[in-house]
């Protein structure tokens, strides 16, 4: 059956994931691969813009908190919204998974007497999972963004102030 789905669907390739273009050049395009002409070149945000006003406050507040940091250094494009959004709302949501975990413990017993796992354990597993997949899409994790050159006004803070929150 997998014979006559070659070619319609794009399977996965091996190897290293592809970075954008502009990863690559922030890298310093360290494998000095021949770097696309033809990517699409997203407009960058400048502003903080307001998050969807369904995001819960937790989500609300972790927008406000990285949307700058990511502005400052170019990293957060129009076409990046939804899946910023996303990020917002795993992290909500494994915030409240671990309040829960904290109220109530990990476990309960059922009324047969066995002791089980809450489900918020599973979902805040699954939340910091994808969590870190998103951050990494995004450059917030640390790996992501080694090795980033970023050039700046030298009155300006450092890409790491910027990501620490110390931004005078």
């Amino acid at each position: 059956m997998l014979f006559l789905l070659k070619g319609v669907i794009n399977m996965p390739k091996p190897g290293t994931k592809s970075k954008p273009t502009k990863l690559k050049v922030l890298n310093g395009n360290a494998g000095k691969h021949k770097l696309s002409d033809n990517e699409p070149d997203p407009i960058p945000v400048e502003k903080i813009p307001d998050p969807p006003s369904w995001l819960d406050y937790y989500a609300k507040k972790e927008w406000n908190r990285v949307a700058e940091k990511l502005i400052n250094i170019g990293l957060l494009t129009e076409i990046d919204l939804s899946t910023f959004t996303i990020y917002c709302q795993r992290y909500a949501e494994w915030i409240r998974a671990e309040q829960a975990i904290m109220e109530q413990g990990m476990t309960f017993v059922t009324p047969k007497g066995f002791r089980q796992q809450i489900p918020e354990v599973a979902i805040a597993r699954d939340a910091a999972k994808q969590l870190r997949m998103y951050a990494e899409v995004l450059g917030l994790a640390p790996a992501a963004r080694s090795g980033l050159d970023i050039k700046r006004d030298d009155r300006g803070p450092s890409v790491e102030e910027i990501l620490n929150g110390k931004t005078g």
